[in-house]
């Protein structure tokens, strides 16, 4: 008789919401990006991602795939049911249809979607596949670090890792932690218990960088408790602040070998220590950052004398179209009062950058007067500016093109996954860029 070898689904379904984005993000925006079946592993092994941290250990242990789907869509509007119904029953048709063989699951998701009629799809997606007829087949969840989990995730999951580090380093690594938990605990090496805690704190994403305070004193908390014997894993979730749900915020999860006792001691000393600092965490008194118009104003008096560039950051997080910043700039005449040299800003204006090679307006010192602005900005800002350095060459113009209103080195162009600067000197090319 042949031996039965070890068999995990893996699939990554994954979105940011921002519920204050009007409109939907529907089938078509993931479509585009979908990998599916055998693709997901032609394309994903070796990358920096959890489903590729999946695939380089299961591959190495000898695990059999089976391949579902992967899609990544960055932070938008809410999803549409449409979508979320789609690949939820494109991961269930495919579970439920090799049930028999099935020896786990493997999901990759983020923690903060939200759609048309679910504020908390991904719990939904979970208890859907766990509760499907038959046996119950184990289940590893990869989260972002910026997930909005709710508790009751822990009832329908046999292991819950996320991201440590924030900007997101170790996807890879995270899907790895991943695999290895849910293989041990199915060898018997050990007996999975996780705890979460929740302190109540909604943190905006720019306190959230893992490497800086407050968030590094939090993670240096973490890695204190990983050396404790009986701790597995211990993750520590700040949240999405931008998507206004019940289960909003803050949480940690620890998990230990049978210890419960143990992972709630340490879930509940990190969730501590958040409450501690949660006025460094939440941008209250002393830690508070500025508003448009003050924050501006202070840039542009410590570029008088600064040596070193001065960068200003408009850290809603997800501000996408807004022109607020690049307003206050212009009327504070910011670009006469720089000091020569001064790296020019850059927003995303594809609507302007279509006018330009849709009028054949090319070469350097050509004038132009363009209006910068898309749906969702409220006060539609225009810009005389001057295009410097565009030549007439063969490019493919999308929604991905960067525009700069500033004078000086003037545009870069995205493309095929790639970046190519125009500068007067010549062309510099990044292969595989952003």
């Amino acid at each position: 008789m042949k031996k039965h070898s070890t068999t995990f689904a893996i699939a990554g379904f994954s979105h940011e919401t921002v519920t204050f984005w009007p409109g939907l993000t529907d089938l078509e925006e993931f479509e585009r990006l979908t990998l599916h079946d055998q693709e997901v592993i032609e394309k994903r092994r070796g990358t920096n991602t959890p489903v590729g941290g999946f695939i380089d250990v299961c591959e190495r242990e000898g695990i059999e795939l089976l391949p579902v789907v992967d899609v990544e869509v960055e932070a938008s509007a809410t999803v549409s049911d449409r979508t979320y119904n789609f690949y939820l029953d494109k991961i269930r048709e495919k579970i439920e249809k090799n049930a028999c063989k099935m020896d786990g699951v493997l999901l990759a998701l983020h923690g903060a979607m939200v759609t048309e009629g679910h504020f908390n799809p991904e719990l939904d997606m979970i208890r859907a596949l766990k509760e499907l007829p038959g046996k119950e087949i184990p289940l590893g969840v990869v989260f972002d670090l910026h997930g909005n989990l709710d508790p009751a995730v822990l009832n329908y999951t046999d292991i819950v890792c996320g991201y440590h580090s924030s900007p997101h380093l170790d996807m890879n690594e995270t899907g790895k932690r991943a695999v290895r938990l849910l293989i041990d605990s199915l060898k018997g090496k050990i007996k999975p218990v996780s705890v979460m805690a929740k302190p109540g704190i909604v943190v905006p994403s720019v306190f959230s960088a893992a490497t800086v305070s407050p968030a590094k004193e939090l993670m240096e908390r973490k890695i204190f408790w990983e050396k404790h014997t009986h701790i597995l894993d211990i993750s520590v979730f700040f949240g999405f602040a931008w998507s206004d749900v019940p289960q909003i915020g803050m949480s940690v999860v620890a998990i230990t070998d049978n210890r419960l006792e143990i992972a709630e001691e340490a879930a509940e000393d990190i969730a501590s220590l958040a409450m501690e600092k949660r006025d460094a965490l939440t941008g209250r008194g002393k830690f508070s950052y500025y508003g448009v118009s003050e924050g501006v104003k202070l840039a542009m008096d410590k570029a008088v004398k600064a040596r070193r560039p001065i960068m200003i950051l408009d850290h809603a997080d997800r501000i996408n179209d807004t022109t607020f910043v690049l307003e206050e700039l212009i009327l504070r005449d910011a670009q006469k009062s720089a000091a020569p040299g001064t790296p020019p800003g850059f927003i995303t204006a594809p609507v302007a950058m279509i006018f330009i090679y849709s009028h054949q307006i090319f070469g350097i010192g050509v004038c132009i007067s363009v209006q910068i602005h898309v749906d969702m900005c409220i006060d539609q800002t225009g810009y005389n500016g001057f295009s410097r350095h565009i030549d007439d060459f063969p490019i493919r113009w999308d929604r991905n093109i960067i525009f700069s209103p500033y004078s000086g080195y003037y545009a870069i162009f995205k493309y095929n996954s790639a970046l190519l600067y125009r500068f007067s000197a010549g062309y510099v090319y990044e292969s595989g860029a952003g």
